[in-house]
């Protein structure tokens, strides 16, 4: 993959000290191991007080994050084509992935239901919700949004 990046840079006019570095970059971020997350941990802490740092995230947290974008483009795109979703958590990853001959390197974060509603069915009342005003703020956490 780096092979292929390295020319993407070149052909997009990058010259070698920045090929160099993104070559630093992508070595530094695609490190996996507990060594390398505890390295990669104290590194960047020790830097960002210096200049912004990208924090190191655990592949399989990225990976659920990822997966979230996702899954919530898809549920608004269902939902856009008339379907009816519900997504859900807390199922049995280990007889999913079995049934579904899932390989075990993949996650399985969440499941969507996804279907036609019964007709004349309508959207069940919403569980309790904060308010607004404790959930959304201005410039900083904590901050009343202005009215």
């Amino acid at each position: 993959c780096l092979p292929r990046v390295e020319a993407e840079a070149r052909a997009a006019g990058r010259d070698d000290e920045a090929v160099e570095a993104l070559r630093l970059a992508v070595g530094y971020y695609a490190t996996h191991g507990k060594v390398a997350s505890a390295v990669k941990g104290v590194f960047s802490k020790a830097l960002s007080p210096v200049r912004p740092v990208p924090q190191p995230v655990a592949a399989e947290a990225w990976a659920l994050k990822s997966a979230m974008l996702a899954a919530q483009t898809y549920l608004l795109a269902a939902t856009a084509r008339g379907l009816a979703t519900a997504p859900m958590e807390g199922f049995d990853a280990d007889r999913l992935r079995a049934y579904l001959d899932v390989p075990p390197r993949y996650s399985l974060p969440l499941v969507v239901a996804t279907g036609y509603a019964p007709a004349g069915a309508t959207a069940s009342e919403t569980s309790p919700r904060l308010p607004a005003e404790d959930m959304f703020f201005e410039d900083r956490f904590g901050n009343p949004r202005a009215a």
